[in-house]
């Protein structure tokens, strides 16, 4: 299977959106976010996503190509433009029961601890395509970003699940941010 990857084109948000809400819409964060309705958990996290592809706030937003079928992406953050780092105020205390501002707060603590470094926010890949190299391609895409913009570190967090196969692609955990939706998620670290 050929794999090609290049910057996602104006138009393709709604594209990258599907692909992030069909690899992340199972996983058990999202159920404890969103609720057991598979459907429900799907509109709201489409969503989500389509904020995220939208916004521009991620400088890094890479497609994956399987063939000429889109089967994966990344979004990400440079070196002294880390969405992660300033994407929540540390001093701030959401409410208890908004997950995904606790979340996002602690993120960015855990960020702050960290030199300036480039942050993938998203990976993800079809899941009947996984495990058949692209998310190393997207890496190794973000890689070279964060390189070619001066950094020398990439940092990203993950489920406790996922942690081997990063450490396969060079990362190491850094330490372990608490998630209100889920286990702890380790801040893995990768030196470029």
């Amino acid at each position: 299977m050929q794999i090609e990857v290049r910057p996602l084109q104006p138009g393709e948000e709604e594209l990258a959106a599907l692909l992030l809400t069909s690899a992340f819409v199972d996983e058990p964060y999202v159920i404890e976010l969103h609720g057991p309705d598979r459907l429900e958990r799907w509109a709201a996290r489409q969503e989500h996503h389509r904020h995220d592809v939208a916004d521009g706030l991620y400088a890094v937003r890479l497609l994956a190509l399987a063939g000429s079928a889109p089967a994966g992406v990344l979004l990400g953050s440079l070196p002294d433009r880390c969405w992660g780092c300033v994407r929540s105020d540390p001093a701030s205390t959401p409410p208890p029961d908004d997950l995904d501002a606790n979340w996002y707060r602690n993120c960015a603590i855990a960020h702050r601890t960290q030199a300036p470094h480039g942050w993938v926010a998203k990976l993800a890949v079809v899941p009947a395509l996984q495990g058949r190299g692209l998310a190393r391609h997207l890496l190794a895409a973000m890689d070279d970003a964060v390189r070619a913009a001066g950094g020398d570190a990439v940092l990203l967090e993950c489920q406790p699940h996922r942690e081997a196969f990063y450490e396969g692609s060079g990362y190491r955990r850094a330490l372990l941010i608490p998630d209100p939706a889920g286990p702890d998620a380790p801040l893995m670290r990768k030196p470029l």
